[in-house]
């Protein structure tokens, strides 16, 4: 139950959380923050650049576009390089010839001669290009080596030393496909132009350049080197370059000639620069890096946590960004920008996972599971966000887990909407929240005797059994109130003082100040305990056990007891059953122990050769673990095993007996004795005294204060001291209170007696004083 209440609005510590904004904001920066790391990483490794180039493929086909005209190609479906063919040289010198005295402006070879042929051909190509009056360019291209290097491919000096040579270099991706064009390359202390840069008659302005494939191979104007009719045609030549740049390559159909581009699989090469000065002839395009579209989004979902009136509509700038980031991508190409989307397109993914995860958890706990009807979850977050008033009502149902049990599952709906029918009996409209068999809402501002009269007038209603599958069930409900005033604290307040309630003396429970200071505390005390054992305010006291006959204390039971700097003392019933359920038993234990075998040692150093008695929870009895602890504590102490008693308290919670009998036998090889404490109540009863190998058995007060006045209490106490002797095992009487009662024992044979008739638990000084005290404990007991 301290787990749901710190559910609905308490931190560890008692503090109250928030509404929740401050909690959601830090959900969200983690989320943003490990998608962005996420995101970084994946940039660093260019795992996004094949999905931002097929990105530009898809783009290549959109809004098609024709080139100038002012670029023509003339294409030689046979390799005009090689050397072993000079006829092909001398052709070419003729060709450019005829282009020249044609009027063109430029003329471009974008074939690389690295080989003589004749030296015929060869000087006959290079006067061609010396005498020519219109500009004249060859090409060099750098190619990538198989060791990762770079080499340089250049005309021979033979045919090009009076051509200027340009770059026709071109960088291909995943999908052989070439966007960008160095703008200029290094030959030694030469700077070469990209053969585009020249078509296109722009100056470089950055150091690469952006192709746009939406310009159409086909709409450039070529002809074929063979195409005779054209070439030999003066006028039909002059119409087709005269004041143009005129491109001579290669065709595709010339092996190493070749590239793909986006709608072609196979083309020339010389298209990639072509199309590149057709680029940067319509203004060129310029790049925008997926770190920087990264870094716009992720400040933007930032800007909008931060956001008062962003961060409660996230969910929406999410989805208008995550759309408006493939759409930029695609209308980006119309302003000649070319942008890199899918890093910024992975970080809204990769934040929108958790949080799509989170909200749909949120969402399942808002409501029961069971019922589907809103949750307490619900309700917190509406006294949260929404300005609500009056009381909050928290109606908890007994026994609604055991009936749970016996139903089936149609059944136990069907049970529930009993519930719900009874609590809207006197408003249809009422709006319920559940959690498990915790019914709330929220009740209509009046003062809080009104409300109770209400509730009192409810359970009136509940008095009366429902019928479930033809079975009659009695239902129990008892209520915890609290005012709205407190805020979100008043469904965590109301639902504390639901827990505090009975059917039998308190069934209205109405949270006070001091209820929530005591929930808050306890709720702490768990982590309090581990400081209390550090600062020494848990301690021991000792209670005597006393022998009638004698008068002589021979043992002490070690009895732990917590006095806080600030609350002062607190009740063993209260945080020993937290201990329990923090797992600190085994810390407790220990230190119990340590602290008993070190007072023992104390009394055996004063002459006085006492027992001493520690309890031990049941629950440590499932392993071995106690019994390591018990040992390593005589070790350390260097107390005499065979005065140490352990209590083993409610027996009843050892699930395992053949474990639990090699837990004490171990401990019992020590010389450790072992007693059953409370034996007669229900955990501690004979299977369990007969099963375990015990050396005393400690009669329950229950019966010790009852065998005064009630025979058969008498009775039981007069048959356990019986067993004891028969059974030759100690008996010792614990809680007895008055005289009355220590002659009984006498008349009953009892010797061994523990309780407040005799002392109440001391300090260990105090003990020690009190059984010196041995003529006078005699004289009380004659």
């Amino acid at each position: 139950m301290e787990a749901f209440l710190q559910s609905l609005g308490t931190n560890g510590d008692g503090r109250t959380r928030k509404p929740g904004h401050d909690g959601l904001l830090k959900e969200r920066l983690k989320h943003a923050f490990w998608a962005a790391a996420i995101t970084g990483v994946l940039m660093a490794l260019m795992f996004f650049k094949p999905f931002d180039q097929w990105i530009w493929t898809v783009q290549s086909r959109m809004l098609p576009k024709d080139a100038s005209g002012d670029i023509v190609l003339i294409l030689s479906d046979q390799d005009l390089a090689d050397p072993a063919h000079p006829e092909r040289r001398i052709q070419l010198a003729q060709l450019i010839e005829k282009l020249d005295r044609a009027g063109a402006e430029k003329i471009a070879v974008d074939v690389i001669f690295e080989e003589a042929s004749s030296p015929k051909a060869d000087r006959s190509l290079g006067f061609a290009l010396r005498k020519a009056t219109s500009e004249v360019y060859t090409s060099s291209k750098t190619d990538i080596t198989t060791k990762g290097g770079s080499a340089i491919r250049k005309i021979i000096p033979e045919v090009g030393k009076n051509s200027t040579q340009v770059s026709s270099t071109s960088y291909f991706d995943l999908f052989g496909y070439a966007w960008y064009l160095p703008a200029q390359e290094r030959d030694g202390h030469q700077t070469i132009d990209h053969l585009s840069l020249i078509l296109s008659k722009r100056e470089p302005s950055f150091p690469e350049l952006q192709i746009d494939y939406r310009f159409r191979a086909e709409t450039v104007p070529f002809i074929n080197f063979r195409d005779r009719t054209a070439i030999n045609s003066n006028d039909a030549l002059s119409a087709f370059v005269q004041g143009k740049s005129v491109v001579i390559a290669n065709s595709q159909k010339v092996p190493g000639s070749s590239e793909a581009i986006p709608g072609h699989l196979e083309i020339a090469e010389s298209y990639i620069a072509i199309i590149g000065a057709e680029t940067l002839k319509n203004g060129g395009l310029r790049l925008i890096l997926g770190s920087k579209i990264f870094l716009i989004v992720t400040v933007i979902i930032i800007g909008a946590l931060f956001s008062t009136v962003l961060s409660e509509r996230l969910r929406y700038v999410l989805y208008i960004t995550a759309a408006f980031v493939p759409l930029l991508s695609v209308a980006a190409i119309t302003w000649n920008i070319r942008i890199e989307p899918c890093a910024a397109s992975a970080f809204l993914v990769f934040y929108s996972i958790p949080r799509t995860f989170m909200r749909r958890r949120r969402s399942a706990l808002l409501k029961d599971p069971e019922t589907g009807m809103p949750s307490l979850k619900a309700l917190e977050h509406r006294i949260s966000t929404e300005n609500v008033c009056g009381n909050v009502v928290v109606a908890k149902i007994h026994g609604f887990e055991k009936v749970l049990k016996v139903l089936d599952s149609g059944s136990r709906t069907e049970y529930v909407l009993r519930i719900v029918e009874r609590l809207r009996a006197t408003d249809p409209a009422l709006k319920l929240y559940v959690h498990s068999h915790y019914f709330a809402w929220i009740a209509e501002p009046s003062d809080v005797s009104n409300v109770i009269d209400h509730l009192e007038g409810m359970r009136a209603l509940f008095a009366a059994p429902v019928v479930v599958a033809g079975q009659m069930i009695d239902i129990g409900i008892t209520f915890g109130v609290a005012s709205l005033v407190n805020g979100p604290k008043a469904l965590a307040s109301a639902s504390a003082a639901a827990v505090e309630t009975s059917e039998a003396s308190e069934p209205i429970v109405v949270a006070t100040e001091d209820l929530e200071n005591d929930l808050q505390w306890n709720i702490s005390m768990r982590a309090r305990i581990d400081t209390a054992m550090e600062a020494g305010e848990l301690h021991c006291v000792y209670q005597p056990k006393v022998n009638v006959l004698t008068g002589r204390m021979y043992g002490v039971e070690a009895l732990v007891r917590w006095d806080d700097a600030e609350r002062g003392p607190i009740s063993p019933m209260t945080f020993i059953p937290q201990c329990e359920k923090a797992g600190r038993m085994e810390d407790l234990t220990r230190y119990v122990l340590q602290t008993a075998c070190n007072a023992g040692r104390y009394f055996h150093a004063n002459g006085q050769l006492i027992t001493m008695s520690v309890n031990v929870s049941s629950i440590l009895f499932a392993d071995l673990k106690i019994a390591r602890i018990v040992q390593d504590t005589l070790l350390a102490s260097s107390f005499d095993a065979r005065h140490l008693m352990l209590e083993v308290t409610e027996t009843a919670r050892i699930s395992d007996f053949e474990t639990a009998i090699e837990v004490l036998t171990q401990i019992r090889s020590l010389g450790v004795r072992i007693s059953i404490d409370d034996f007669g109540m229900g955990s501690a009863n004979f299977e369990t005294f007969v099963r375990l190998p015990f050396d005393e058995l400690k009669i329950d007060r229950l019966f010790v204060n009852r065998m005064v006045e009630d025979p058969k209490a008498r009775a039981i106490v007069a048959s356990l001291v019986r067993l004891g002797k028969d059974a030759s095992i100690s008996v010792v009487a614990e809680g007895v209170e008055n005289e009355q009662e220590l002659e009984v024992l006498r008349k009953l044979g009892g010797t061994n007696v523990q309780g407040y008739a005799l002392s109440r638990p001391l300090s260990l000084g105090q003990a020690v004083r009190f059984g010196q005290m041995e003529n006078e404990l005699v004289n009380k007991l004659a």
